[in-house]
C-alpha cells in the first residue's frame, strides 16, 4: 500500500510540474496579463502580436506605426507591478509558519521528530523508535568470535536518569537461552556503559561464547537496533609428534613421542617438532619464552606444520637456553589462536667427569733425582664415557711434562698409574714441578673437562734429603727425651734392638722408592725394613749401613738423653746405655716423612 500511495503522488506531481519545465508559455496569454495591469495601453500590445502574423498583407507604413506605438507605451510599464506575486508570498508564509512549528517541536519535545520523519519515508529501514534516552556508538555491533572468547560490548546512553536501569539483552539462536539481561554498568563519570557476556558462568558450563546470538540495548524509554554474533571454531595448533635426534657420542637411537609438547632432552639433541591445526596455515611461528616474539618460522603445508631446533644450554651450562614456548599462527582468514597451550623444556646437560688424584698425597714431595715416584689417579664419567686422562707439570709456569694416561672411551671406573723417576720426566736438582691430571669426557663438539688439586714435587740431591731427615730426627729425639724420665723401659720396636742401634734412614728410603706410591717413608715401609735389618745386627754392619755411608760418609745418628754417638752402620762392641725413645724416634720419623 505504501509503495501504491509513493506512486500516485509521483505521478501527479509528475503532471503538475511537468507543463512548468517542458512547455513555454504563450505570447498571447503574457500580453493579455500585461494590458490588463496596464490599461493605458489600449491593447496596442495585443494588437500587435495579432498582426504581426499578417504583416505581409498590410502597408509597411501602417505596421510600422503600431509597431512603434506599442513600444513606446510598453517602455513605460514597470514590470513588478505586472507580474502577481501573490500566490508566491502566500506559500512563502506558510513554509516560514511550517518550520517555525518544527523548530520549536524540535526543542522542547523529548524525542526527534526527524526520526519519526525518517521512518515515515523510510520503513524498510532499521530506524529506532523515538525516544528520551539516546543509544548511541554500540560496539562491537554486528560481529564474530572465536568460540569460548566472552564478548564485550558497549554504548553511549544519554537522557538516562541516574535510577533508571540499562540492560543488554540476548538470546541464543537455538533458542535456549531468550531474553537473558545483563545490567550495563556505568564507567566512572561518563554516558559509557559496558557488560560482557556471557555475564556468569555455572559449574557445569563451557567459558565464553559457544552458539550464534543477537542481543539490543534497553535503557529508559529507548531500545536499539539487535545485532548478530556469529561464533566460529577458535583457531588451534598443537604438537602430534615429537623426534630427539641425540648427539652421536651418546650412542642412543632416535625417539619419537607423540601427543605431548613438553621437551625433555639431552643438550646438544636435535629436536624435530610437528603439528596439527583445525584450519589452513598461512603463517605458523614458535614463541620462546611466550613473550610474544616470533622467535623461529614453521614450516607449514595446508593444516601441518614442522620446525626443527637444538636443545641449548646458558654458558653457566645449568640453565636452559629457554624454559616454555608455544606455537602461534595464522589461518588463511587472517585469523589468530589466541590463547595457544604452553609448554614446557627441561634440558639435561652432560654432566663433566669426576677425577681424583690419590698418589702422591702429599701437596710437597721431595724426591732424588734417579727415586721413582708412583702416580695414581681414578676417574669416571657419571654419564657417557671418558677420553682422554692427562697428567700436566710445569716448572715456573712452563710446561715440561705432558703424560698421557687414556687416549680412547671408556666406560666407567679408569684406574691410571705411572711410575717414573724425576729424571725421566724431564726434571733437574733445584727444580719444583706443579703437577694436575686433567679428565676429558667425549662430549662434542666441545668435551667438558675436569682437573684434579695442583700439587709439587720439588727435586732435592740425596746429601740434603740425608740432612733434612737426620734434623728432623734429631728434632724428634729431642722432644721425645724431654717428655720421658731417664731409665723408663723401651717399648715398641726398640725393646727388640740391641744397645746402640740406630734406625736406617737411608734403608727406608729405598725401599720406600720401590713402593707403589704410598709415600716415602711409609709406616708399612718402614716396618719392613726394620724386619730386614735384624738378620743383620748379628754379623755387624749390615747392606743397608754400607749403603747409607756411601751416600753419606760422616753422618751423625741421633742420640738420646745421655747417650753416646758412634758411627752409623758400625755394630757396637760394648753394651752402652739404651735410650728409651728410640723406638718411638723411629716412628716418628716414619710419620714425618710420610707428612712431608
Amino acid at each position: 500500500m505504501f509503495a501504491l500511495l509513493i506512486l500516485g503522488v509521483a505521478w501527479h506531481s509528475g503532471r503538475i510540474f511537468w507543463r512548468f519545465i517542458h512547455q513555454s508559455i504563450n505570447p498571447a496569454y503574457a500580453a493579455l496579463a500585461i494590458e490588463q495591469s496596464t490599461p493605458s495601453l489600449k491593447n496596442s500590445l495585443l494588437n500587435l502580436l495579432l498582426l504581426r502574423g499578417h504583416r505581409q498583407q498590410m502597408p509597411k507604413q501602417i505596421y510600422h506605426a503600431i509597431e512603434k506605438q506599442a513600444a513606446q507605451k510598453l517602455a513605460g510599464v514597470p514590470m513588478d507591478s505586472v507580474v502577481d506575486r501573490t500566490s508566491i508570498l502566500r506559500l512563502g508564509y506558510v513554509l516560514v509558519a511550517l518550520v517555525a512549528i518544527g523548530t520549536i517541536y524540535r526543542i522542547a519535545s523529548p524525542k526527534d521528530p526527524l526520526d519519526s520523519a525518517a521512518r515515515i519515508l523510510l520503513p524498510w529501514a532499521e530506524i529506532a523508535v523515538p525516544s528520551r534516552v539516546q543509544i548511541v556508538n554500540v560496539s562491537p555491533g554486528t560481529t564474530s568470535i572465536a568460540r569460548g572468547e566472552p564478548l564485550k560490548i558497549s554504548a553511549e546512553l544519554f537522557g538516562l536518569e541516574n535510577d533508571e536501569p540499562a540492560h543488554l539483552v540476548y538470546s541464543t539462536v537455538d533458542e535456549q537461552k531468550i531474553n537473558q539481561r545483563v545490567k550495563l554498568s556505568a564507567a566512572r563519570e561518563t554516558n559509557l556503559f559496558q557488560c560482557v557476556i556471557p555475564h556468569r558462568i555455572a559449574a557445569h558450563e563451557v567459558g565464553g561464547v559457544q552458539q550464534d546470538l543477537t542481543y539490543w540495548i534497553e535503557a529508559g524509554d529507548a531500545k536499539s537496533p539487535r545485532f548478530r554474533v556469529s561464533v566460529f571454531s577458535q583457531p588451534t595448533l598443537v604438537v602430534s609428534t615429537l623426534r630427539y635426534e641425540y648427539p652421536s657420542y651418546t650412542g642412543y637411537p632416535s625417539l619419537e613421542v607423540e601427543h605431548t609438547g613438553d621437551i625433555r632432552a639431552l643438550e646438544g639433541t636435535r629436536v624435530t617438532l610437528m603439528a596439527q591445526a583445525n584450519k589452513p596455515i598461512y603463517q605458523a611461528h614458535i614463541d620462546f619464552e611466550a613473550d610474544g616474539k616470533h622467535d623461529l618460522l614453521m614450516n607449514s603445508s595446508n593444516q601441518r606444520a614442522t620446525v626443527t631446533f637444538l636443545l641449548e644450554l646458558e654458558d653457566d651450562r645449568r640453565t636452559p637456553r629457554y624454559e616454555s614456548y608455544v606455537l602461534r599462527y595464522k589461518t588463511d582468514e587472517g585469523r589468530k589462536n589466541q590463547l595457544p597451550p604452553k609448554y614446557q623444556i627441561d634440558i639435561i646437560p652432560d654432566y663433566a667427569p669426576e677425577i681424583q688424584l690419590l698418589i702422591p698425597e702429599e701437596a710437597i714431595l721431595d724426591v732424588t733425582l734417579n727415586q721413582e715416584v708412583n702416580f695414581e689417579i681414578e676417574a669416571r664419567d657419571p654419564d657417557f664415557a671418558l677420553s682422554h686422562v692427562t697428567l700436566y707439570g710445569a716448572v715456573d709456569g712452563e710446561p715440561v711434562v705432558e703424560e698421557t694416561l687414556l687416549n680412547e672411551n671408556h666406560q666407567g671406573l679408569f684406574v691410571g698409574k705411572l711410575r717414573k723417576t724425576a729424571a725421566e720426566l724431564g726434571l733437574h736438582i733445584g727444580d719444583v714441578m706443579e703437577y694436575w691430571v686433567v679428565a676429558a669426557d667425549n662430549r662434542r663438539p666441545q668435551a667438558n673437562r675436569a682437573s684434579t688439586v695442583r700439587r709439587k714435587l720439588r727435586v732435592v740431591d740425596a746429601q740434603q734429603r740425608n740432612e733434612g731427615k737426620n734434623s728432623d730426627d734429631q728434632q724428634q729425639d729431642d722432644s721425645g727425651s724431654s717428655q720421658s724420665p731417664q731409665g723408663t723401659p723401651p717399648t715398641g720396636d726398640n725393646q727388640n734392638k740391641e744397645p746402640g742401634q740406630e734406625p736406617n734412614a737411608e734403608s727406608q728410603e729405598s725401599d720406600s722408592g720401590e713402593s707403589d706410591g704410598q709415600g716415602e717413608g711409609g709406616l708399612g715401609q718402614k716396618g719392613d725394613a726394620q724386619q730386614d735389618a735384624e738378620p743383620n745386627e748379628q754379623g755387624g754392619a749390615g747392606a743397608n749401613g754400607q749403603s747409607g755411608q756411601e751416600e753419606n760418609p760422616s753422618p751423625k745418628a741421633p742420640s738420646g738423653k745421655g747417650g753416646n754417638q758412634q758411627e752409623k752402620g758400625q755394630p757396637s762392641s760394648e753394651p752402652t746405655e739404651s735410650n728409651p725413645n728410640d723406638g718411638q724416634s723411629g716412628e716418628n720419623q716414619g710419620e714425618q716423612e710420610k707428612v712431608s
